[in-house]
């Protein structure tokens, strides 16, 4: 599960490059980035659900 989680992580920073740089004072200031994260912490979510059935 931690690499899946990875996996996401990695896919959020390639779209919002900056994230890696200011990692959650970015996504505060980006109203994308705060869509996307909402999202991202969704899927991970969904990953713990899924493996803990």
């Amino acid at each position: 599960m931690e690499n899946k989680i990875m996996e996401l992580i990695e896919k959020y920073s390639q779209k919002h490059d900056l994230a890696k740089e200011c990692g959650g004072e970015y996504i505060y200031q980006n109203d994308q980035a705060q869509v996307d994260a909402l999202e991202l912490v969704a899927d991970i979510f969904d990953l713990y659900v899924n493996e803990n059935e």
